[in-house]
């Protein structure tokens, strides 16, 4: 993920390759910027659906709650995704599942559609038995 930073008097716009914290400064604008994905479509989703009918009704309900509700659950910050999976892993490999989980929850809201991460948080949250993930 890449930032920038706007210098208003000057009218430059000076390109970062990653950034920290967003800080505001007079005569300065930051930010990040944000890769926008197309939205599945309706064919893609009910492929995917049909793709899971072998999994009771009840679970898949459950699951896409889940999903749906990751939003309100961690807010990704201005972190990008491949730092959140790395802090993840990190957490894993030092025996703090709790703090991995929050990471992924956070990386799950950038990138939903990654099977490989929802497969690490799901081990994750197994091995942490945690009851309310």
């Amino acid at each position: 993920m890449q930032g920038f930073t706007y210098n208003t008097s000057a009218r430059w716009c000076f390109m970062k390759s990653d950034f920290g914290d967003l800080q505001s400064f007079a005569g300065a604008v930051a930010g990040r910027v944000v890769e926008v994905k197309a939205q599945a479509t309706a064919h893609d989703t009910e492929t995917r659906q049909k793709e899971l009918d072998y999994l009771p009704s009840s679970i898949r309900q459950e699951a896409r709650s889940f999903a749906a509700s990751l939003a309100t659950r961690y807010n990704p910050g201005s972190v990008d995704l491949d730092a959140l999976i790395d802090n993840a892993e990190r957490s894993v490999s030092s025996g703090r599942p709790v703090q991995a989980v929050t990471y992924f929850g956070r990386a799950l809201i950038l990138a939903g559609e990654h099977s490989d991460l929802w497969l690490a948080a799901a081990k994750t949250v197994n091995a942490a038995r945690l009851k309310d993930w």
